[in-house]
């Protein structure tokens, strides 16, 4: 059999996280496909939450590193706000299976970055809104929820935990 290499995107997340009192709070986009992701959640269709995730999405190609396109995909999703990268990129989260790595269905590496958000965020065409939530609120999945079926011990979970360590060594001031 022939080597046939794997195709691969790779995508930037933010983890954009702000201190309130005594709190910290991640700024998440309530995605605009609900219905579509709690039927690939296998949520029941009386679950009252809302499915989110982080802003960011892919590299694109011309792109001359991640923070260019980390800040292009923050502008993106929060109408036109800005960030500051804190520290240096987190990952790679791979989301490799079976059935990818074909031009079709690529294999999936996620990097993110601690952020501070500079502006107002207003909802866009892939958020509906924006909220700020502490990781409790995240971890419960009660009112808000990231997408997949792995929910808390997923991927974008995984991103927000090594994220807020950077927190929790004090790099958020």
């Amino acid at each position: 059999m022939a080597f046939q290499p794997a195709l691969c995107k790779v995508g930037i997340f933010a983890v954009i996280a702000r201190q309130n009192g005594g709190n910290v709070e991640i700024l998440i986009n309530v995605r605009t496909d609900q219905e579509k992701q709690q039927q690939a959640a296998g949520l029941p269709s009386d679950w009252s939450g809302k499915i989110v995730d982080l802003p960011g999405g892919t590299l694109q190609v011309g792109e001359a590193d991640f923070a260019q396109c980390l800040k292009r995909e923050v502008g993106e999703e929060t109408g036109g706000c800005d960030a500051e990268i804190i520290g240096d990129f987190l990952g790679p989260y791979p989301l490799i299976k079976p059935d990818t790595g074909t031009a079709e269905k690529p294999h999936d590496l996620a990097f993110a970055a601690l952020c501070k958000l500079f502006g107002e965020p207003r909802p866009t065409s892939e958020a509906s809104e924006h909220r700020w939530v502490t990781w409790q609120q995240l971890e419960e999945e009660q009112e808000v929820r990231f997408p997949g079926r792995l929910g808390k011990n997923g991927r974008m979970a995984k991103m927000v935990s090594a994220a807020l360590t950077i927190v929790a060594n004090g790099l958020l001031a």
